[in-house]
């Protein structure tokens, strides 16, 4: 009996226990939602500030003083670097209520579970501050910035060593855009950051066209089709080209719509017409004293390109990328060749001025020998130009006495021009020939050679060979 009393009086005392400290306990809970009513969650850190178990009027004492020691540092490309302090633009601290709105949303109630864990609050910092003291700031910034400004580039095509396009990159620069630069700085004051960097603010001036831009390197794959193409034109002992220097004109369109110019390759064949047609074009040789000399338009020997067969040419080359060599098309060919401007190594060189002959043999001089040409009067006068000798023949009366009033026999012969050509002349003495006689006693537009030259003249010049004539 006295055990089952002892039982029960244990029992009550430890009800009334636990019933104490739940009531505690109760207490304790109640009194700490009704403290962070007014006052701020432990664990809280507002902008930086650990502001646990603030008032209100405290923590906004703690941002008042965190403003007196506020700064913003300003960073930017190559090393630039600026700081504004508070007291230089006479910053200060605004109460915006936003500390009273953060301490009214807090669920007290859940303070247990709040207060558990440390949390990070970012509220706007509200200041005040003088901007003509900013401007000022901002101006200093831009002058020390100002005469290193790297202007940005945008990424280009560049011809490469191997004469195709490739991208350049972008060069992005240090210039600062004044008016972005501005409201960056006076935004990062107002909020309160205590960092800017200029670049991530987006306070350059930028480049356009960058690297990947996809217009330009689709414009340069269209534009290294063609560029790609190497052929090699021969014209005797020099050539022309389709290779990065003379395809890149051709090209015309806009972007990566790239296409081959009609007019363009025909002006650039055409190019090649007058460098190289001879036939009714004048032409420049390398006489025999090693000079250039100019050869009159006129006579039947020389060159004359092919020009709608060689623009078709040209086109279907860059259009199928074609590599190697392609040889000229020709409207009138030669059979002696290209060799000094289409005359080849075998001709005949006659210069009148200063009444001189040379035979050419695959380009060796064979026979120099003075001759006498035409009277430069009573229409007598030897042709200008490049003729084909079209005739030799031995034992030749030259003209008539019922035409030319004159019978002349020759024992050698060559025909380059209608009735004129090359032959010996045995009614001249040999001091006759070279100097001036042709001047006063000069031939009736053949070309006289004195008698002891005229058979190694004969025998070295051939048929079909050119005969040039200048003065």
């Amino acid at each position: 009996m006295v055990a089952m009393l002892a039982k029960k009086k244990n029992c009550a005392v430890a009800l009334m226990i636990a019933a104490g400290a739940s009531i505690i306990i109760m207490l304790s809970y109640c009194f700490f939602a009704g403290y962070y009513h007014s006052h701020i969650f432990k664990g809280t850190v507002v902008n930086g500030l650990d502001m646990s178990n603030m008032t209100a009027a405290q923590a906004k004492k703690a941002l008042e003083i965190a403003n007196d020691n506020y700064m913003l540092t300003i960073t930017g490309r190559d090393g630039l670097s600026r700081m504004i302090t508070s007291g230089e633009i006479d910053r200060e601290y605004v109460d915006d209520q936003a500390i009273d709105d953060l301490i009214s949303y807090q669920n007290t109630f859940a303070w247990i579970f709040e207060t558990a864990h440390r949390r990070e609050v970012q509220l706007k910092e509200s200041a005040s501050f003088d901007h003509s003291k900013a401007e000022t700031h901002i101006n200093a910034l831009l002058t020390t910035a100002e005469p290193d400004y790297v202007s940005p580039e945008n990424a280009r095509l560049e011809l490469d060593e191997n004469g195709l396009f490739s991208v350049v990159e972008e060069v992005e620069g240090t210039t600062l855009n004044s008016g972005k630069l501005r409201t960056a700085v006076m935004k990062a004051l107002a909020d309160g950051k205590r960092t800017l960097d200029l670049d991530a603010a987006g306070v350059y001036e930028a480049p356009s066209i960058r690297a990947d831009n996809e217009t330009l390197n689709a414009r340069k794959d269209a534009m290294n089709k063609y560029l790609a193409v190497r052929v090699t034109y021969p014209f005797g002992d020099t050539s022309e080209y389709l290779n990065a220097s003379t395809i890149l004109p051709l090209l015309t369109g806009q972007g990566a719509d790239i296409s081959i110019s009609q007019e363009a390759v025909e002006e650039l064949v055409d190019s090649w017409c007058r460098k190289y047609n001879t036939l009714d074009y004048d032409f420049v040789i390398t006489n025999h004293a090693g000079v250039d000399q100019v050869i009159p338009a006129g006579g039947t020997y020389g060159w004359r390109l092919d020009r709608s067969a060689m623009i078709t040419s040209v086109l279907t080359a860059l259009e199928n990328g074609t590599q190697g060599e392609i040889e000229p098309i020709w409207d009138v060919e030669q059979y002696w060749g290209r060799e000094n401007n289409g005359l080849g190594l075998s001709y005949v060189e006659v210069d009148m001025g200063e009444q001189y002959m040379y035979v050419y043999q695959d380009g060796e001089l064979a026979v120099a020998t003075p001759v006498v040409t035409g009277l430069p009067a009573n229409g007598r006068a030897t042709a200008e130009g490049c003729y084909e000798s079209f005739g030799k023949d031995m034992y030749v009366t030259l003209g008539s006495y019922d035409v030319q009033g004159y019978e002349s026999p020759v024992k050698y012969w060559i025909a380059f021009n209608g009735g004129q050509g090359i032959h010996d002349a045995s009614w001249r003495w040999e001091g006759e020939f070279g100097g001036d006689t042709w001047v006063y006693n000069g031939s009736h537009g053949c070309v006289n050679v004195p008698s002891s030259m005229m058979g190694a003249v004969y025998e070295h010049v051939y048929e079909s060979e050119p005969v040039v004539l200048y003065y």
